[in-house]
This record gives structure tokens, sequence and C-alpha cells, in this order.
């Protein structure tokens, strides 16, 4: 993906499409309000002055970006700085500045950013289509990485504690998965590893009377494809919420 913050070129990891039960305002909202409780974004300054740039803005569509980052406080104030003098300004004054402002660090810089881009869409029966761009550069620290695989998982369980209803249209695959090509409908050897992996994550959710783990969540904790565990664990898949089912895969 181009960053609209920075010019420059992130790789794109990992893309998210959700459809949310509610309208397009509430949804920014609350993505911001996550954004904001992870300190993605700085709670002391307006959204506006505080790494977020808008790059789509209609009565049916809303993107922007934010850089997810633990950088130093210098480049912080540098770059905020710089967003909130340009952010409705043309991006190449902001760039510019940013590229002079870094020119000690600037190769360093690009291969350490890390980003996420936003974009909400009206549907023509009410609801909001988000789709979340994950991406960051070869230099990226790998805590950085760590939490931006986190993101999504935990902006789920902020939706199930404010009873948001959503529905995965698509969650991402993961290079071991692409990668992999099972003969005779059976899972690679990593593949089968992580389905039970998910059966013992699923085992330690179980209370007397229910799953305490909602099925496409446990699929994103475990980097696992929820398609890739209907295909080779149906049976898991099926009976997910079923206590008396221990799980099995083979």
């Amino acid at each position: 993906m181009r960053s609209q913050l920075f010019g420059f070129v992130v790789q794109t990891h990992l893309i998210y499409e959700l459809l949310l039960d509610h309208s397009l305002q509430q949804a920014v909202t609350i993505m911001k309000q996550y954004l904001v409780e992870n300190e993605f974004i700085l709670p002391s300054l307006p959204i506006s002055e505080s790494r977020v740039v808008h790059y789509l803005y209609d009565p049916v569509t809303i993107g922007f970006e934010t850089y997810l980052n633990e950088w130093d406080e210098e480049i912080v104030q540098m770059v905020n700085g710089a967003v909130a003098r340009h952010g409705l300004s043309h991006e190449w004054l902001r760039v510019e500045e940013l590229k002079k402002a870094l020119s000690w660090l600037w190769l360093q810089f690009r291969e350490t950013t890390v980003l996420g881009q936003f974009v909400f869409s009206t549907t023509i029966d009410g609801h909001t289509l988000m789709t979340v761009s994950l991406g960051w550069n070869s230099g990226a620290s790998l805590s950085d990485i760590a939490l931006t695989e986190k993101f999504i998982p935990l902006y789920l369980r902020k939706l199930e504690k404010l009873g948001v209803g959503y529905d995965v249209v698509s969650f991402p695959l993961y290079p071991e998965e692409l990668a992999a090509k099972p003969r005779k409908g059976k899972p690679s050897a990593r593949t089968l590893e992580k389905l039970q992996e998910l059966v013992a994550y699923r085992t330690e959710h179980i209370q007397a009377s229910f799953v305490g783990i909602d099925k496409l969540q446990a699929c994103a904790d475990k980097n696992l494809a929820p398609k890739t565990v209907k295909k080779y664990a149906p049976t898991l898949y099926e009976r997910w919420y079923d206590v008396a089912y221990e799980g099995d895969v083979h």
C-alpha cells in the first residue's frame, strides 16, 4: 500500500473485511476509540492532530491512515507536528517537510514503518463494510509487528464487549496456508499442528454449559482462516459451540 502519511510504499501483510451492524459514523468512532485505548492515537490531542490523516471523506465512505509504531518521542513529535500543520493541505507539503526533518534517518524510517489503513463504506441495507489493511516494511521491530498482528483480534473483543454485531467477510490467509498444497484432501503438517492447537485453545475456554470463545475469534487468535478449519476439520467447525463435543483433529 502507498502511505498517505509519508508518500512511500509499505508492504501490505494483512487485509480484513468486516460487515458491521451499525452506522458509518458509529463504526469510525468505535475504531478511533479503540486506537486511543491502545495508544495508537494520543488521547491528549484532537484526532486531527494525532497520527491520523483522512484520505477519503464523503457521505458514504470514510478512509484514514495512522502509523502503528512505538517510535521515540522526538520522532512522534515531528510526525504529529507535520500532520497537524498539513493535515488539510496538499500532502506533498507534509511529505517533503517530514523527509527534510528526518533526513538523518529517512531510509531507516521508511524500513521500520508500520501502518494501518481503514476504509468504512455504507452498504445499501444500512450496514457498514470496514476494510482494514495492515502492513510493515522489512526493518520493522518484532514488537511492532506482534502488536499489529493482534490488532483485529483485540478489536473484535471490543465489539463483543460493546454488544456490536459483525460478520466476517474475509480474514487474511497466512504465508504457511498460502504455501501449503495438501494432497488428497489432507492438510499439511503445519496446518494440522495449528488445527490441533485450535482444539486445545477451544478446550481451555469450555465452561460448564458453554464454550467461552467465539469461533472466528479463536481462528484469528491462532492465525487460521475459518475456511481452512471448515475444510479440514468440518465437525469442529460445525460443533464448535457444543460443549459435549471435545474436538478431534487427526
